[in-house]
């Protein structure tokens, strides 16, 4: 008997009405009258759809998919092969929709988790196993919701649990089928109240009470109820009490107690908040115990007695008062309220409230805002300069030979690290020493003597890593090159590039450097000035004359539009924190002790200090170290970040007896009220809100000999001011005395020995000492609106050659002017040196800076004019 079909594939698995299908298998014989393939929708008891045959053969069959209206809808359905020997196995088939589904309505369209929800709309289809119902969460991620039922127009799921979602909020509903998926359609979930905890947790009637948790909404839609607790079942509603609201957020609720009469008892009650999702459940953290109030109380007569049994004779004892019957004492203490305080409660618990603010943007003197780097100390990132060039730039020399040949030597010992034949280290080392020779400048003169016999030790030993800096640049970028000049063998430019790239890191971890050369030190001024802050915090430094930075170097201002440094960038936006700490008392030497027997500490004696009637403040003192100083607690405050500006907003004290009070700060806010650690005002005022600048500044910093050391000084023989040069960095990056240079020139210059006298029309000056020449601005009509100190120059007393600054602090090559009241009579001392910190991440950080100084007073050049020299 011949075989029944056999029905293995049908491709494609899927397709739309009308779409061909091949069908593959065996014993499917020729085709006869009889021969059919036929679709069903499983299950279905009605009869199959015949399709139409576009070829057939013994293993093969091509269709065309029947028509959607004979299915009802896209979704799941049955192939089956029949010819005269019989029918094949099913074979499983979707229909396809003509279009992607869609829908039309949610009901309802918000909801708490596990609600379950309709979905109406078209094209649904028969559920298959690529049919699903998600939310989208914050991510976005796709979390599937249980599906309860399923038709070509309806779809009924439950809420996924709102710890899937990500909490409460908007999330968007899209189902899924395998030809399409539908726009997202809005879902709101909501969230019930949570109450996490009660302060305190047994007040008193009319007692304030702090109702902690999450999802409490807004007052204006909630509610809050203290429900009555009974120890055995009530068939009656259970009694429940309305506080008064103090203050609502999300997360707490102030509220205040009812008096006994408005709660009608005490006992416990479950703190109910209800919100527009609805009420809170009821749990072990949301129960308070309102404690009770009620006592019998009868007076007699209180008479001191004694324990004898003569009435008389205990009456007599008893009014002796003893002084060893303490208890009795204790009693009449007790009668005259002597023991009855006010105010006495011991603070327990401190909350503190507030927003930090980071200082995410900076703006150096004259440059544009920027984001302030993370993990870089304030000091660093406005003092720092520019050391090695930044990559990508225009070719520059490094400015310190010794930096130049040490970088050198360190490239030359990364490329032998990362070589694999250790032996050809030499060749290579002698290839860069050819390639990149260490050069004096062009001008041999600028070179002092200990900067030549660097070279000359160098010279063949060390390359240049200034040009081998500006040469192997293209090693860095996306598809690395390699100069031609020194060759580099094939097998070992792999190593090379390794090194390489390791040295330019290695160039870019060395200094601390800005990032873009921009500088915050005003050439005016000879100081620093900058801005710090970002969105509507602006803190002006306008005179900071290097080395540490605190709180005392800033003001606070008012940003404007042409102020203000910007947004922050993400993640470091203002930031709000609340801290819940034990206040510690205060404590300092010769405190007086709260136990009688406990000595003070004789080191201070407040008591043998002498103060007249006039000395208000020492008074004032030792009052409040005597009587007062117990009164005072301090609050710490851990985990607040550093570099950021500290606003505290509120804070409230907790007593023993359970009494909050929230105090306020000091301070009336006009500015008549000092206060140590404030922050002053752009229109000089103390009072510049409740904040302290917590800044991310080094603690101690190591500092360099000067590199460059320049006075600013008055000369007021000659009737103007000098910058003396004592001190330049050399070629090699080390301190050149050039009152020393110029003591050896001069014992150097050969002195006429014909005993004539010469005219000089001016005296030789030092040829470290620049002149500052006075200009002056005026209006209109000729009044001075301003006093300027121009730098100017001396010329050689033989050819006339122009004698330019040799230091970086004079600026030489550009034209400076400084602010006449820049050179007070006591002179500026100007340095520039190398600075080493480590920050609290454990990091170090080195960088050039500048310093400014008081001078040592008024100076003289010796310059005269029309004067004789000689015999």
């Amino acid at each position: 008997m011949p075989d029944a079909p056999r029905l293995d594939t049908v491709t494609p698995a899927s397709a739309a009405a009308g779409a061909p299908l091949t069908l593959a298998g065996a014993a499917f014989g020729d085709r006869t009258e009889a021969s059919a393939v036929r679709f069903r929708v499983p299950g279905d008891t009605a009869a199959p759809v015949i399709a139409t045959v576009d070829s057939w053969s013994a293993t093969s069959i091509v269709v065309r998919v029947p028509s959607l209206v004979s299915f009802g809808s896209g979704g799941p359905l049955e192939v089956v092969v029949h010819t005269d020997t019989g029918d094949s196995a099913p074979a499983p088939f979707l229909i396809e929709e003509t279009a992607p589904p869609a829908i039309t309505t949610i009901d309802p369209a918000r909801g708490l988790e596990h609600t379950t929800i309709t979905v109406t709309g078209e094209r649904f289809g028969r559920r298959s196993a690529g049919s699903a119902v998600v939310f989208r969460a914050p991510g976005p991620r796709d979390v599937p919701a249980p599906i309860e039922a399923w038709t070509p127009t309806s779809v009924t799921v439950r809420v996924p649990a709102l710890d899937a979602l990500d909490g409460a909020g908007e999330r968007p509903l899209v189902m899924t089928t395998p030809w399409g998926r539908t726009e997202p359609a809005s879902f709101l979930l909501g969230e019930l109240p949570q109450v996490t905890g009660v302060v305190p947790s047994i007040p008193a009637p009319g007692a304030t009470i702090t109702v902690q948790g999450r999802a409490f909404g807004t007052a204006d839609a909630g509610s809050l109820d203290l429900v009555a607790v009974y120890a055995t079942p009530d068939p009656r509603p259970p009694h429940a009490t309305a506080p008064t609201i103090l203050s609502w957020t999300d997360t707490e609720i102030r509220a205040e107690l009812p008096d006994l009469h408005g709660l009608r008892t005490t006992g416990s009650r479950d703190v109910i908040v209800t919100s527009e999702w609805g009420p809170s459940l009821p749990n072990q953290p949301s129960r308070i115990l309102i404690e009770s109030r009620a006592s019998i109380t009868s007076w007699t007569r209180l008479e001191p007695h004694a324990r004898t049994s003569d009435l008389q004779q205990g009456l007599q004892l008893g009014l002796q008062a003893q002084v060893y019957d303490a208890l009795w004492l204790l009693g009449r203490q007790w009668q005259m309220r002597e023991l009855r305080g006010s105010d006495a409660g011991s603070p327990v618990a401190v909350r503190v409230e507030g927003i930090s603010t980071p200082l995410a943007r900076w703006r150096p003197a004259n440059g544009q805002p920027e984001d302030a780097p993370t993990g870089v100390p304030l000091e660093a990132v406005v003092e720092r300069e520019r050391v090695i060039p930044p990559t990508g730039s225009a070719s520059a020399p490094f400015d310190d030979l010794r930096l130049a040949a040490e970088a050198g030597l360190h490239l030359l010992r990364l490329i032998t690290a990362n070589l694999r034949d250790a032996r050809k280290s030499d060749d290579y080392r002698a290839r860069f020493l050819r390639a990149f020779p260490l050069q004096p400048p062009a001008d041999p003169a600028a070179l002092d003597t200990r900067s030549r016999r660097f070279l000359a030790v160098t010279a063949g030993r060390a390359p240049d890593s200034g040009r081998i800096y500006a040469a192997y640049q293209g090693a860095l970028g996306a598809n690395p090159t390699l100069p031609n000049q020194p060759p580099i063998n094939g097998n070992d430019r792999a190593a090379v590039l390794t090194a390489v790239r390791q040295w330019y890191a290695w160039c870019a971890e060395l200094f601390s450097e800005p990032v873009a050369d921009t500088s915050a030190w005003d050439r005016q001024r000879m100081e620093y000035a900058f801005a710090a802050g970002s969105g509507d915090l602006l803190l002006t430094a306008p005179e900071h004359d290097g080395g540490h930075l605190d709180w005392y170097s800033f003001s606070r201002r008012i940003p404007t539009p042409a102020t203000s440094l910007g947004a922050p960038a993400a993640g470091r936006e203002p930031e709000e924190f609340t801290r819940v700490a034990i206040p510690n008392p205060v404590s300092y030497p010769g405190m007086p002790m709260p136990r009688w027997w406990e000595l003070e500490d004789g080191r201070v004696d407040f008591g043998s200090i002498a103060a007249a009637p006039s000395d208000l403040l020492t008074l004032v003192l030792v009052e409040f170290a005597t009587v007062y100083g117990n009164d005072w607690f301090t609050v710490p405050l851990d985990a607040v970040a550093v570099g950021t500006l500290c606003e505290l907003t509120s804070a409230t004290v907790t007593d023993a007896f359970g009494v909050s009070i929230t105090i306020s700060p000091f301070g009336d806010g006009a500015g008549t009220d000092w206060r140590m650690f404030e922050l002053a005002s752009d229109d000089g005022t103390a009072d510049a809100g409740n904040a302290m600048l917590l800044l991310d500044a080094l603690p101690t910093t190591q500092e360099s000999r000067p590199l460059e050391d320049v006075l600013l000084l008055r000369d007021e023989m000659a009737n103007m001011a000098w910058a003396v040069e004592k001190t330049v960095q050399s070629r090699t990056g080390r301190p050149l005395d050039l009152h020393e240079d110029e003591v050896t020139r001069r014992a150097g210059q050969q002195a006429d020995g014909d005993g004539l006298r010469r005219y000089l029309l001016q005296t030789p000056v030092p040829r470290n000492w620049v002149p500052l020449l006075p200009r002056f601005d005026r209006d209109g009509t000729g009044s001075v609106t301003g006093r300027w100190l121009a730098r100017g120059a001396m010329r050689e007393p033989v050819g006339g050659a122009v004698i330019p600054p040799r230091g970086r602090l004079l600026e030489p090559g550009t034209p400076l002017e400084i602010y006449d009241e820049e050179v007070p009579r006591t002179g500026v001392r100007l340095t520039r040196l190398w600075t080493l910190g480590r920050s609290a991440d454990g990091r170090s950080h080195l960088w050039r800076a500048r310093r400014k100084g008081p001078g040592r007073g008024e100076g003289s050049s010796g310059i005269r004019f029309d004067t004789t020299t000689g015999a």
